[in-house]
């Protein structure tokens, strides 16, 4: 059994993470890659691994990477980082803020976006989620990987997985080597004209305000094949499949 934190939606992410990213293929051949970015305590790396693939995980979150390491040790063909995928177009040693969620109980609900968590909070306030047991996440440094690099080195992603609470859009929209990437599944989340003033200048691209029409425009160019399914407003899944 996995180790998750009560009074959280850990287990919650586990349970559910099969369905959210439905396009995560059932059976992998040996050598096939999953890089999940964004891999909490460890739920699609975990459920990738069993269906055969080798897969390599990023996370910012320190006590979520911890509790990662602990779940997937029995997994030998799963490798884990302590960071923070990012932009490919700036490249630079230096380290974000991961500043967690304003609802407690969602611990997978950090941000590298933010120059604090005050900055966070005001941008994406809590919504009644409080943890009843007194999990915190902390504010910390994390340092960080562009993208092509991690793609560049592994050669070739039978499936990415990005769920990274609005960074999907630095990472992507400056990836140049997505053609090293067969499928995608992620976490999309859009932004209004004040979140994106919340954000940290290092974190804008270009001048266009995040949307879901951005971000699926782009995959579109680099040859996907894109579909989605909302969730909550400004939130939701997308896919993205070569044909």
């Amino acid at each position: 059994m996995p180790r998750l934190r009560r009074g959280t939606f850990d287990e919650a992410i586990w349970m559910e993470v099969a369905n959210e990213y439905s396009n995560l293929p059932a059976a992998f051949a040996p050598g096939e890659i999953v890089l999940d970015v964004g891999c909490h305590t460890g739920a699609l790396c975990d459920l990738a691994a069993r269906r055969g693939a080798t897969v390599v995980g990023y996370e910012a979150s320190q006590e979520n990477y911890a509790l990662a390491v602990m779940n997937l040790r029995g997994h030998a063909s799963v490798r884990l980082h302590n960071s923070a995928v990012w932009r490919s177009d700036l490249r630079t040693d230096a380290a974000l803020l991961f500043t967690p969620s304003a609802d407690t109980a969602n611990t997978g609900g950090g941000s590298v976006l933010y120059g604090s968590a005050e900055a966070h909070h005001a941008a994406r306030p809590g919504e009644g989620h409080p943890s009843p047991s007194g999990v915190t996440l902390g504010s910390h440094p994390v340092r960080t990987v562009a993208l092509d690099d991690v793609l560049t080195e592994l050669g070739g992603v039978r499936y990415l997985k990005v769920d990274v609470e609005g960074a999907e859009f630095p990472i992507l929209l400056t990836a140049a080597r997505l053609d090293l990437v067969t499928a995608i599944g992620g976490e999309y989340h859009e932004f209004t004209d004040e979140q994106m003033a919340a954000i940290d200048p290092g974190a804008r691209v270009g001048d266009e305000r995040y949307s879901l029409e951005l971000l699926l425009g782009r995959l579109r160019l680099e040859g996907f094949a894109v579909d989605h399914a909302p969730d909550r407003k400004g939130r939701g899944h997308f896919t993205a499949e070569r044909g």
